[in-house]
Order: C-alpha cells, then sequence, then structure tokens
C-alpha cells in the first residue's frame, strides 16, 4: 500500500507528541501504512515514548498493538525503556512473547537492558523466562552480561533451571557475569549453582560440579573471570567458592595463562600472591623454595601451543605484562623459558610483529 501523501507529517507529530495534528491528517485506512522498513505509526511513538500519541493511535484510530516491522520488532519491542508505554500495550492484549529478529522477545530486551519493573511486568502478564534467542541464550544470560542483581534475582527466584542452560558456545549465565567481571551477579549465580547442586536439583546431564561447569572450549567462570578487570571476581570464585585453580581449558591453558593472554597485570598480580599466600596449591615445591616453585608455574607450557605466561604476553603484545614477568618483583621468569617448539618469548614476539618488546626481551 502506498504512503499517504501526509506520511512526513504524520511520521513528525507522532514524534513530536501532536495528537492535534495527527488527528487532522490520520485516518483508520491509514494507521497502519508502512514505510520501506515496514515501520507504522505506532512504532515510531513506541520509539519516541509518546503515551498520548500511541493512546489515540490505539484507541481513536485502532492501530495495531502487535504488528511487526520488517526486523520483527513490535511496538512493544521499540517501547521496552518506557515502562509507561510497556503497561499501556500489555493492557491491550499485546503478546507478551512476540519475537522480533534474533528471536528476542520483550524480557529479554528488558534483562539486557537491566529494567527490572519491566521485566516483573512482562512476566506478570504472561512472559516466559525460558526462550532462547538465535545463539542460544535465555533471559538469564542476558541480565548477567548487563550486571543486574534485580533482574538476576528476579529471574533466578523464577526459574532457577536456567541456571544451567548452556548457550550455543557452551556458556551458563555465570560465566557471561564473569566475563564481564559482575562479582555480585557471580556471587548470586554460583552461590544459587551450588545450592541447586546440594539439593540434589543439578540436571542430571551436567557432569561437572558446579564451580567448573565448563563452555564448549573448556573454560570455566574463573578461566574468564582474568578477561575482565575485576581482581574481586576472581577473588570471589577462588575464596568463596574455591573454584580450581589449575583446570585446563581445552587448549591445556590455565588461570595463569588466561590473564597473561588479557593483560590484566593487576590480576596476575593477585594470582601470585594467592600462590604465595596457599602454598598447598603449587606442585613443584623444592627445599621449601616456594617463590622458585611460583616462578615454575608461570613456566608451564599450556598443551596447545605450547606456550609459558611469557610467550603469550609477548604475542599478544602486552609490554607492561612482560616486563612484570620477567622483573624479579614480579613472577621471575626467565627469558631463556622456550615454547613447544623451541622459540623463546623474543622469537614469539617478532613473529607477531611486536617489535616493540624487543628491548624487554
Amino acid at each position: 500500500m502506498p504512503l499517504p501523501q501526509n506520511w512526513n507529517i504524520l511520521v513528525k507529530a507522532t514524534n513530536h507528541n501532536d495528537t492535534t495534528s495527527l488527528k487532522q491528517y490520520l485516518t483508520t485506512e491509514t494507521v497502519n501504512n508502512q514505510n520501506e522498513h515496514g515501520d507504522r505509526l505506532i512504532h515510531f511513538a513506541c520509539r519516541a515514548g509518546n503515551l498520548d500519541i500511541l493512546k489515540c493511535l490505539v484507541e481513536d484510530f485502532g492501530a495495531d498493538v502487535n504488528v511487526p516491522n520488517k526486523n520483527s520488532r513490535r511496538p512493544l519491542h521499540e517501547c521496552i525503556e518506557h515502562h509507561e508505554l510497556v503497561a499501556y500495550l500489555l493492557s491491550h492484549n499485546a503478546d507478551p512473547n512476540g519475537f522480533k529478529q534474533g528471536t528476542w522477545t520483550p524480557l529479554m530486551l528488558a534483562a539486557s537492558k537491566s529494567l527490572p519493573a519491566t521485566l516483573t511486568l512482562l512476566h506478570t502478564h504472561g512472559a516466559l523466562l525460558n526462550p532462547t534467542n538465535k545463539d542460544g541464550w535465555t533471559c538469564l544470560h542476558l541480565s548477567a552480561q548487563s550486571g543486574s542483581l534485580p533482574c538476576t534475582s528476579n529471574i533466578l527466584s523464577h526459574s532457577p533451571s536456567l541456571l544451567w542452560t548452556h548457550a550455543r558456545n557452551g556458556m551458563v549465565p555465570v560465566h557471561v557475569a564473569a566475563k564481564h567481571g559482575f562479582t555480585e551477579c557471580v556471587e548470586a549465580l554460583m552461590g544459587k549453582m551450588v545450592e541447586e547442586e546440594q539439593g540434589g536439583r543439578k540436571p542430571v546431564t551436567e557432569k561437572k560440579k558446579a564451580v567448573e561447569v565448563e563452555t564448549n572450549e573448556g573454560l570455566t567462570a574463573l578461566h574468564l573471570s582474568c578477561h575482565s578487570e575485576s581482581t574481586e571476581t576472581v577473588k570471589v570464585l577462588l575464596d568463596c567458592f574455591h573454584t580450581n585453580f589449575w583446570a585446563t581449558d581445552k587448549a591445556g591453558r590455565n588461570v595463569l595463562h588466561h590473564a597473561a593472554m588479557a593483560g590484566h597485570i593487576h590480576i596476575l598480580q593477585f594470582l601470585k600472591a594467592h600462590l604465595l599466600e596457599n602454598p598447598t596449591l603449587l606442585r613443584d615445591v623444592v627445599d621449601g623454595d616456594v617463590e622458585g616453585a611460583v616462578r615454575r608455574e608461570f613456566e608451564r607450557h599450556d598443551t596447545f601451543e605450547g606456550f609459558s605466561t611469557l610467550h603469550w604476553a609477548a604475542k599478544e603484545g602486552f609490554g607492561d605484562v612482560v616486563g612484570w614477568l620477567t622483573s624479579g618483583e614480579g613472577a621471575g621468569v626467565g627469558k631463556d623459558v622456550r615454547d613447544g617448539k623451541g622459540r623463546t618469548a623474543r622469537e614469539v614476539a617478532l613473529l607477531f610483529k611486536n617489535d616493540e618488546l624487543m628491548n624487554l626481551l
């Protein structure tokens, strides 16, 4: 259907909350006209957060509250950050479970944008908590990514089984929170996982202990926390949940390798201090030389590239990490340590064109 000649006037009136002009030019026959993107006036009203215009479109002209545009975005998707509009649409029979492109429901959007009141409203009106998007993420993954403890706690109180839902990449929600360094969410999610496990409610398909659940790449929450900048998240996983310090991913990389790969000196410093404070974790103490044992842990190779922490830092071009790893006040890693192919960190740095590291290596 071709757009009416006064389409631009209608859009302007909708965006500027001008109900007078809207009523002057709009008809029930043109209210559901769409532009090349499939947007109707109701999409524009919801996007702009104009409640008076939305009421006018629905009550005076019969606008469809569930109509999708070409990206399958419905009015509820468009107004998700405007709580009053969400409430109005739900009161007029908007579908709380409509999918947009990528199979996102309105509740998923609320979780991803840290909107606990809107999430509660949607759930009260029948929005489901268990749908997954194209990546296999649930609303709990999304609330964990946003770091919203209120959303996360709300979802957990109604559907704790979502804790164990693996996305297509194998991540469960606590992995997502750990990767982004949201300590409070990690505490809530991991604490609930342990509680569910102790209560015999862990799925029989989940073979790993709660604190050691892995992604498809074999990454634990501890590995992923090293890629955030949150020492506090790493500390909580080690001190509160006693996560396995020496767990390795499918490439044989442990927590030290991951911290070096991420280039976070403060996390490497914390991990060194943790080993010194907990010498029973060390696997190679000779004649009581704890410092030497710590150094050897930093020099250990992964089983895929054969890289030590120093090789990883050299590959990624982290000069400050290289400096700390090789200093006496740091990890004391020897510059002559070789990888699985017999290469020094200097040779690896050259291979990856990190020439600025030559003076350090």
